[in-house]
């Protein structure tokens, strides 16, 4: 009967374990957002090949010909600016 018992519970722990392992993947995408924008010169000119970085992370992009990059990251990421010839910048 111990056996027949212990089987029965199989299910239950089966569905709270793939709860447990998928959370962090689903608390991810509710708690980052899109960030769409534009790295420029004092000119307002774009600026391209900048990488942008997640800090922390290794979520990251470049900027492209016209300066503007898109990069997923949580609402309180700081985002890590940087490219050869310019000093590197973080912002949240």
């Amino acid at each position: 009967m111990k056996k027949e018992l212990h089987l029965a519970y199989m299910p239950v722990l089966t569905k709270l374990l793939i709860v447990f392992l998928l959370l962090p993947f689903f608390l991810f995408q509710v708690f980052s957002q899109t960030v769409t924008e534009k790295v420029s010169d004092a000119d307002r000119k774009g600026i391209q090949d900048i990488s942008v970085q997640v800090k922390g992370t290794t979520t990251g992009t470049t900027t492209n010909a016209s300066g503007q990059y898109s990069i997923n990251a949580a609402s309180n990421a700081v985002l890590v600016f940087s490219s050869v010839g310019y000093t590197s910048d973080e912002e949240l």
